[in-house]
């Protein structure tokens, strides 16, 4: 690792599985050409659980070793509550937002604990989980978000800890430790 930044932005998410996105990216098909959106490709689809900042190799180091001793309980199947704005009506963020599982709840605070246990302080504001499909290519919020057929449930089948690397093209992110059978 010599050679590369310091510090990282990371975060803690769940992954939908492949089943999962090919549904996703199919319902999403005859979107594609909505010049108001720039749409987020599907391998940088995920549900944040818990953000973590800018963190230096040791903390990240601390994190996974933390990490690396929860067992994996089986794939999380999140309720699709609809598509929207997020986190308001008048944002320009267009987000797939899932109900609140005991599951994802229990993750998100085992994972908390993990970062305060590391030393770090972790963004512990309610969980609200969402995977973001697009952004308002304008200053402008999503006035008239499109009407996606995705069915009742999205199955996550891991959960990684990410960093990422903004680029000019857009984030990209890379997983450092995975929990699950992704």
């Amino acid at each position: 690792m010599s050679g590369e930044k310091a510090v990282w932005r990371c975060f803690w998410a769940a992954v939908p599985t492949r089943a999962s996105c090919d549904r996703l990216a199919g319902a999403l098909a005859n979107q594609a050409d909505d010049r108001q959106l720039r749409w987020i490709p599907a391998e940088n689809w995920h549900i944040t659980v818990c953000f973590l900042g800018d963190l230096a190799l040791p903390a990240i180091q601390r994190l996974k070793r933390l990490g690396s001793q929860h067992p994996w309980q089986g794939d999380l199947a999140l309720q699709v509550m609809g598509i929207r704005p997020f986190p308001s009506p008048r944002s320009r963020l267009l987000a797939v937002c899932f109900d609140t599982s005991e599951a994802l709840s229990n993750w998100a605070d085992r994972l908390g604990e993990d970062a305060q246990a590391a030393g770090l302080d972790s963004d512990r504001r309610p969980l609200r989980p969402h995977l973001t499909l697009a952004r308002s290519r304008h200053k402008q919020p999503i006035s008239n978000p499109p009407d996606i057929g995705l069915g009742p449930t999205l199955v996550c089948d891991r959960i990684s800890l990410f960093r990422s690397e903004l680029t000019p093209a857009g984030a990209r992110y890379h997983p450092l430790l995975t929990l699950g059978s992704g």
